[in-house]
């Protein structure tokens, strides 16, 4: 987690004891299991602690925009946070007081974010359970726990994805249910996650980042011009020069390289396919780029590139335990991850050789 400028290591005894505080506090601030709990700028450690809270507090979480009727919200700005209370009738809005030791009581941490509640009367029935889906997106798709959990299962067992003892940034917000997945994924495997920004690579070093397409190539754009950089990049390659293109050099130290530790081995780049060469360039710098295809009507990819399986211009393959198919120009996916079972019209693709699904197009 940040605390400020800088990163620190939360043990996973710590993290759990902080989960279990949260879950504690949503309920004594009037939450019941079948709630909602409503996240807006999911870009903090703290919020995954919060969803993996309300989970386990039988919450339902909506992802993104948050729209009332919600029990409790968050938001990263006052000024949202102060939008939210008005949009939900909510008039408590909990203010910490600053004390000398952080104790983590009840909602303390969170209050510091922009949590807000509403208090309820009654305690809390002894034999209350959940029944609400577990993730809901501002889009309107609803995942139940079960799909989650098969998100979840369908992520740990890519080969070779996430790896004990390594780290994972998760340079875009916890907004869509697949990143929710990962991260929980992770955990289970005893993967580190950091929740930042793609330029935080270079102080973690991680092993696997997640950004967006723009990112990625705005990292390694601002250092190249662009009207030469395709061709001079692929004919140094062609000819086997020794000097490489600055912008490969620059993004490979900034994924990961600039402190004395090896690049980013994997980088997932889930909206779109960027540029051949640019992957070319990151793979001779160690990072291999995972394209992949999501929709937030599952808790898991569509499809994704493997780090033993790829190919750069390729969307990926089905995930374990799910099948999918090219039908009329958009990916048709069969799986306990998928929102129903089945989705029939995912993102534009079609079919390609081996079995990998490539993005729609001439």
């Amino acid at each position: 987690m940040r605390t400020g400028a800088a990163w620190r290591t939360v043990p996973r005894p710590v993290l759990d004891a902080r989960v279990a505080e949260y879950a504690g506090g949503l309920l004594e601030a009037g939450c019941r299991p079948g709630d909602l709990l409503a996240l807006e700028e999911a870009r903090d450690g703290e919020v995954l602690a919060l969803v993996l809270a309300a989970l386990d507090a039988g919450l339902a979480v909506r992802l993104g925009r948050a729209e009332p009727p919600f029990a409790a919200a968050f938001a990263a700005e006052p000024a949202r946070a102060a939008e939210l209370a008005a949009l939900a009738g909510i008039d408590q809005l909990r203010v910490p007081v600053p004390t000398a030791r952080d104790r983590g009581v009840s909602l303390e941490r969170l209050a510091a974010h922009g949590v807000l509640r509403a208090a309820r009367e009654g305690p809390l029935p002894a034999d209350a359970a959940p029944t609400a889906p577990a993730l809901l997106t501002a889009g309107g798709a609803v995942l139940t726990r079960t799909e989650l959990d098969a998100g979840v299962r369908a992520l740990h067992e890519v080969g070779d994805l996430l790896r004990p003892d390594t780290t994972l940034l998760i340079a875009v917000p916890l907004e869509r249910p697949w990143i929710v997945a990962l991260a929980l994924a992770a955990l289970a495997t005893g993967t580190a996650v950091a929740i930042g920004r793609i330029g935080d690579a270079e102080e973690l070093g991680p092993d696997v980042v997640v950004a967006t397409r723009a990112a990625v190539e705005g990292l390694a754009g601002e250092l190249d011009e662009p009207g030469r950089r395709a061709r001079a990049r692929s004919l140094r390659i062609q000819r086997g020069d020794a000097e490489r293109p600055s912008r490969l050099m620059e993004t490979a130290r900034q994924l990961g390289r600039g402190r004395g530790v090896r690049p980013a081995r994997c980088l997932i780049v889930p909206d779109g396919v960027i540029p051949r060469d640019l992957c070319t360039d990151l793979h001779v710098g160690g990072t291999t780029v995972l394209h992949a295809a999501v929709d937030d009507r599952a808790a898991a990819p569509l499809a994704l590139n493997r780090p033993h399986r790829y190919r750069f211009d390729a969307l990926g393959l089905p995930l374990p335990e799910h099948r999918a198919t090219a039908a009329g120009g958009r990916l048709a996916v069969e799986g306990p991850a998928v929102t129903g079972g089945r989705l029939a019209d995912g993102v534009p693709a079609r079919g390609g050789p081996d079995g990998f699904l490539l993005p729609q197009g001439p």
